[in-house]
């Protein structure tokens, strides 16, 4: 079994005192309360934590290979939903490694040390995803990349696929020669998936990995390979804990917060730790702003602030939520107006709303916000979390970037930046700085013109086209001039309780309300049911049942559970195939 700190009840690191940069006022008000809160559930969730990966452990241990993978799918997921203080873990990679190498079928290498050596041309590249959906900023990275990199040909492997697949990515792996692999559509689980993925990256020069930071299927494949193509890791989820710290040959930031992060929290050495800017798409204005007001039946006078983002990224805080940090504005400002597109219907804001009444505006989530975009002035981003695809939006059509950051120097991951807008984002620290910026840019239209277009040069300097191209091609250099990594998981973990961990519960932290650990449990067990063998899939579901731990469905409907997941998603994809046809 793997060693793991035994805290018995006490603190494995020294709880942090405040970071430097923190609001005084948001301090008092909010922080102070996240932090005495949080150590005590960054404990709780590491004791749980250790405890389900105990439990695969012995699964393993006894040779009951596909019900350890469930289990180590289990703990995965939790420490992603519920953070333990650690934002990798080495013991749980050690366990799919091992897991692979003993699970599967010897593999048949290719005789050849991968793509080590090899230019950054004429590579078949394989991305491994997860799952890809109609929207999202994580498949419109994809298909952006695999277009944009004509000189390779591109194959994409989805891991727990559930939908089709967005025709942009099916054209773009097309065009460059490649295939679409769906695993999940072929019969089994954890173990077969993970072995129809080994294979796939056998056939490849160089391995990028997309996937979800709880998807334990492309560590296990790896664990399979006796001899691997170069492995890069896109780090999409920098903010919380992800698989693959301790094998990945590269790790590739679109944030110098996330770059940071995986010096001081994942252990990653400097030359494989590397940056490259999202790749976006062009955006140009359909009419301009006073017209756009005018279409919304907003005042062409106003001064009019935008906010866009999902719903669970402005959570409320203490006593207080989100258009609460503009009311000073808005009280000082009779031209002012804010519109929030997101959280409509999720969110109970009525007493700002009464305090500047007639000028907050709080939509529900849409994939049409272009026309609000163009009757913007000024941007300001989701609080306590960020969204920095929404920033890139908002900036591309020329509106300058406001950002609230009160948690202090050690938690930069928490707070907005990303390669492209950094030169231009306004970052205010504390309420008055944010008052005082939105103010100067409200009174001084000039100025803010002049900014947003900063902004959106910025980005298109950095973010497209030629630029893009060379700062990828330095990615595969580096990732085929290193030397593969060679794991060790070693280390005897504590849970971090700094900052950057104690305040995840709070503006992170699963939405899910859960009473005790069999809540929690249930949750992970009800998502990942169908993916489990036969006997522990009926076991499991009797169980939820008779605990009444069932969370997205009565018993009734449950019993569609029974179906493996594969089935349903071939039955699924059929269907939608005869409906098209």
């Amino acid at each position: 079994m793997t060693e793991r700190a035994d805290l018995d009840g006490a603190s494995g690191r020294e709880t942090a005192a405040p970071a430097c940069g923190v609001d005084p006022e948001f301090e008092r008000d909010v922080l102070s309360g996240w932090r005495d809160e949080g150590r005590a559930l960054i404990l709780r969730n590491w004791q749980e934590f250790n405890h389900l990966l105990e439990r695969s452990e012995a699964l393993l241990e006894q040779g009951r290979y596909a019900h350890a993978a469930a289990a180590a799918q289990a703990a995965a997921s939790y420490a992603v939903f519920w953070h333990p203080g650690v934002f990798h873990s080495a013991p749980l990679e050690r366990l799919l490694h091992l897991l692979g190498a003993k699970a599967l079928p010897a593999d048949d290498p290719r005789g050849r040390d991968g793509g080590r050596g090899q230019r950054p041309e004429n590579l078949r590249v394989l991305h491994v995803a997860t799952q890809v959906g109609a929207v999202g900023g994580h498949v419109r990275m994809m298909w952006r990349w695999i277009r944009e990199d004509c000189h390779n040909r591109h194959s994409v492997a989805l891991t727990r696929q559930f939908g089709s697949v967005p025709a942009s990515l099916g054209d773009a792996v097309e065009r460059s020669g490649g295939a679409v692999s769906l695993l999940n559509h072929a019969p089994g689980s954890y173990l077969e998936w993970a072995r129809r993925l080994r294979d796939r990256m056998n056939e490849a020069d160089l391995v990028v990995l997309h996937s979800n930071s709880m998807d334990i299927i492309p560590f296990v494949a790896l664990g399979g390979l006796r001899q691997r193509p170069p492995v890069v890791l896109l780090n999409h989820s920098d903010h919380m804990f992800w698989l693959g710290a301790g094998i990945a040959d590269s790790v590739v930031n679109t944030r110098r917060s996330g770059r940071d992060l995986c010096v001081a929290r994942r252990g990653i050495a400097s030359e494989r730790n590397l940056l490259l800017p999202l790749c976006l798409e062009r955006i140009g204005r359909r009419q301009s702003r006073e017209a756009a007001k005018q279409a919304l039946g907003i005042d062409p006078t106003a001064v009019v602030m935008l906010s866009v983002a999902r719903g669970t990224k402005y959570r409320s805080f203490g006593t207080q939520g989100y258009p609460d940090l503009m009311l000073p504005l808005l009280q000082s400002n009779p031209a002012a107006r804010l519109i929030v597109i997101g959280p409509g219907g999720t969110v109970d804001w009525a007493r700002a709303m009464r305090s500047a009444p007639g000028r907050i505006s709080v939509l529900p989530e849409t994939p049409d916000t272009k026309g609000y975009l163009e009757a913007a002035d000024i941007y300001v981003d989701s609080f306590p979390f960020p969204s920095n695809t929404s920033m890139f939006e908002a900036g591309l059509h020329g509106l300058p970037l406001v950002t609230y950051f009160p948690f202090g120097s050690g938690c930069a991951v928490m707070g907005a930046d990303s390669v492209g807008f950094d030169g231009s984002i306004l970052r205010a620290h504390d309420r008055a700085e944010l008052n005082a910026i939105l103010a100067g840019l409200a009174s001084d239209p000039e100025r803010c013109a002049r900014i947003g277009e900063q902004t959106r040069r910025e980005i298109e300097a950095t973010n497209f086209d030629q630029p893009w191209r060379e700062a990828v091609a330095a990615i595969y250099e580096r990732s085929l001039d290193l030397p593969q990594r060679v794991p060790e998981w070693t280390e005897v973990q504590r849970p971090g309780l700094d900052d950057v961990d104690v305040f995840q519960p709070f503006a992170f932290g699963n939405p899910i309300a859960c009473a005790g650990f069999e809540d929690r449990l249930g949750v992970i067990q009800e998502l990942e049911i169908r993916a489990m063998p036969l006997s522990h899939r009926a076991a499991t579901l009797l169980d939820l049942a008779r605990r009444r731990r069932l969370v997205h469905s009565d018993l009734k409907s449950s019993l569609r559970y029974l179906s493996p997941e594969w089935l349903s998603r071939r039955a699924q994809a059929r269907f939608r195939k005869l409906r098209h046809a």
